[in-house]
């Protein structure tokens, strides 16, 4: 009974995770108690622990070590960190998930594993939107500024030389348009060119590791009641036959739906701020608003525009070009 109450709850929490990260973007929940618990679970954690290391090692010393933190996040250890946990996911389950598993299933894991490592690639080495003199002028008529210029607004950068469009954000020596934020997974800025491959990082990854967890929880079954024919007398002889013969199995198993179901969230929590037409960088910036002011923001409700720009980039700055204006996202 412990152990099952410690399964039910662990997957309570793991819903519970995944909604507060969506439910942060919701027009609905602006302002209330579910606000404020999915902006900690998402970006307050980072400034929490910023604040306590200046508390405990003082102003000087915190901006030291954060500095350090930042260093290493401009340096591959994310990267080598995700192939560690992609090379590890991927051998555990072709030797311990797939052996039973039918055909189509091994054709799904192949092409999945695949095009997760062809997205992670792709949005690792791509252009994650930087501002050159050559698209400057697309850039600003399809990024225009804010009528009061509390959150987006046009500016000069004198490291650049180019007059940086709105939502755009000096990052790494460069001006990003559309900058969202820095992956360090990925170590690269994620945004407006490099947007698409890291929203479709993250929907494929998902669901190779809810695919990869189905596959596993039907391969212990069959192994457990077609192939030994055993037949566990309740669920606590059950849970000792998957902790005594199937450890790998079910910390595999495991591991993948708690993959599966946070990356989902963070696609979906992305999906909603383009959506509402917000990057994450700007959502934080509303944070430090006041609740008037960010309401303000949430009148225009949801649009499917801003979600199309990103899909397709170079065609809407053509458009731009074109039309000589571009549509306020």
């Amino acid at each position: 009974r412990r152990r099952r109450m410690l399964v039910v709850l662990a997957l309570t929490l793991l819903l519970l995770y995944a909604v507060l990260v969506v439910a942060g973007d919701l027009e609905c929940v602006e302002g209330s108690f579910l606000d404020d618990l999915s902006y900690f679970l998402t970006y307050g954690v980072a400034s929490i622990a910023n604040g306590l290391l200046s508390r405990v090692v003082g102003p000087a010393r915190a901006r030291t070590l954060v500095g350090c933190c930042s260093a290493c996040g401009d340096s591959p250890v994310g990267q080598v960190v995700f192939g560690v946990l992609y090379a590890g996911s991927v051998a555990g389950a072709w030797t311990l998930l797939l052996p039973l598993a039918s055909f189509t299933e091994h054709v799904f894991a192949h092409v999945y594993a695949v095009l997760v490592l062809v997205l992670f690639f792709a949005a690792c080495r791509s252009d994650p939107g930087i501002v050159t003199p050559q698209n400057a002028t697309k850039m600003l008529l399809l990024f225009p500024p804010d009528p009061d210029g509390l959150l987006r607004k046009e500016q000069a950068c004198e490291t650049c030389m180019v007059m940086r469009p709105a939502r755009a954000k000096h990052h790494g020596g460069h001006c990003v348009a559309y900058f969202d934020h820095y992956c360090v997974w990925m170590r690269n800025a994620i945004g407006f060119f490099n947007m698409r491959y890291f929203l479709g990082f993250l929907l494929v990854t998902s669901v190779a590791c809810a695919h990869g967890a189905v596959v596993g929880a039907g391969q212990v079954y069959r192994d457990i009641y077609v192939v030994r024919g055993w037949r566990p007398a309740d669920r606590r002889v059950l849970f000792r036959v998957l902790a005594n013969r199937y450890q790998l199995e079910t910390a595999l198993v495991a591991f993948l739906s708690v993959a599966s179901a946070t990356l989902f969230g963070f696609f979906a929590m992305h999906v909603l701020q383009l959506l509402r037409g917000v990057t994450s960088y700007e959502y934080i910036k509303l944070r430090r608003m006041e609740v008037a002011t960010r309401r303000r923001y949430d009148d225009a409700g949801y649009s499917l525009e801003m979600l199309r720009i990103v899909l397709q980039p170079k065609t809407y700055l053509d458009r731009a070009a074109k039309t000589g204006r571009g549509k306020e996202a």
